[in-house]
């Protein structure tokens, strides 16, 4: 991305989490990017236990391109906004 997307690790307001999804679906968006894309492209943006739980996440499915970003960001909201 040429860009400077935001990076996420953790934080206990999930407003945080929120604004990380609206921030780097703009950048997403901004390129164009597909669905598939945005799977791809999005978590490399997350540090830390942001990472190991897309990481988790990932293996956890028996074929990972069916992932969706739809999936993804229900995901991880469910998951951001129960840690706190």
């Amino acid at each position: 991305m040429k860009g400077h997307p935001p990076v996420f690790t953790h934080s206990v307001d999930p407003m945080d989490a929120e604004d990380w999804l609206r921030a780097i679906g703009r950048e997403l968006d901004v390129v164009q990017c597909t669905d598939q894309e945005k799977v791809l492209y999005g978590p490399h943006q997350l540090r830390g236990a942001a990472q190991q739980w897309w990481e988790s996440y990932r293996l956890a499915h028996n074929n990972p391109n069916t992932i969706t970003g739809k999936n993804l960001r229900e995901r991880f909201e469910h998951t951001t906004f129960r840690l706190v």
